[in-house]
């Protein structure tokens, strides 16, 4: 289960880099898009730190035991 978790990870890195680079792409052509990209991206970069800090936090919980 704990390398499931490392793949849909970086899973979210992956798909932030892709909308990172398509709201480059779309900067000066349709706003709404843009603004949608950027959103996403930096939900997508939230939860890979987001699940980073969370996996670790299970990791020292468990070793407490």
């Amino acid at each position: 289960m704990k390398t499931y978790f490392k793949i849909i990870r970086f899973l979210y890195l992956g798909i932030a880099i892709f909308l990172t680079v398509e709201t480059i792409l779309t900067w000066g052509e349709n706003l709404t898009q843009t603004i949608i990209f950027a959103a996403l991206s930096l939900m997508g970069y939230f939860m890979f730190f987001f699940r980073g800090w969370h996996g670790k936090q299970i990791e020292k919980e468990k070793n407490q035991r």
